[in-house]
């Protein structure tokens, strides 16, 4: 295990998990609607949260006014060829870190800036790892879009009671 890794798990066990249930949406291109609950594809690319060759993970964010207004924003570009999906899903997870929670970022030594940088994912894969391992089954964190939180849910450590879906829309097409 690498050293960053290490000291993450050795901070993160700190940290104590929280619970979360709430609302939230998931984004698909239209193409890719039958992989609704299934793990993301970036399992063998790597993601965020989630290094190359690692566990599988779902993306979702906040069901909030501004974050579905940002999803249309984005969705209303007129372009036919390219359909999306929205769905809402009731998510109830009861162990989940976020690193939305000040404290929680400043124990594990995280700053805004390293959870949102595109271009090095080493860090955020790192914190990835260290809650994967210890059972969590998911990490909420900060995206700049309009304030809104993303969720990642580590697949492998949720059941099918814990997401539910709400509605689906079929957006373009």
């Amino acid at each position: 295990m690498p050293a960053r890794t290490r000291r993450l798990s050795a901070a993160m066990k700190r940290l104590k998990a929280r619970p979360e249930a709430g609302r939230w949406l998931r984004v698909l291109p239209g193409e890719r609607t039958r992989e609704l609950l299934t793990p993301s594809a970036h399992e063998g690319a790597g993601g965020r949260f989630n290094p190359p060759g690692s566990f599988p993970v779902l993306h979702f964010t906040e069901d909030r006014g501004a974050c579905r207004e940002a999803i249309q924003a984005l969705l209303s570009i007129p372009d036919p060829s390219q359909p999306f999906c929205v769905c809402a899903l009731d998510v109830k997870l009861k162990r989940v870190l976020d690193l939305c929670d000040p404290q929680a970022a400043t124990i594990l030594g995280l700053q805004p800036s390293d959870i949102g940088r595109a271009e090095d994912y080493t860090l955020t894969q790192a914190v990835g790892i260290a809650a994967y391992n210890r059972g969590l089954q998911g990490i909420i964190y900060p995206q700049g879009l309009r304030g809104c939180r993303n969720l990642v849910v580590f697949a492998e450590h949720i059941t099918s009671d814990d997401i539910r879906l709400v509605s689906f829309d079929a957006v373009g097409a």
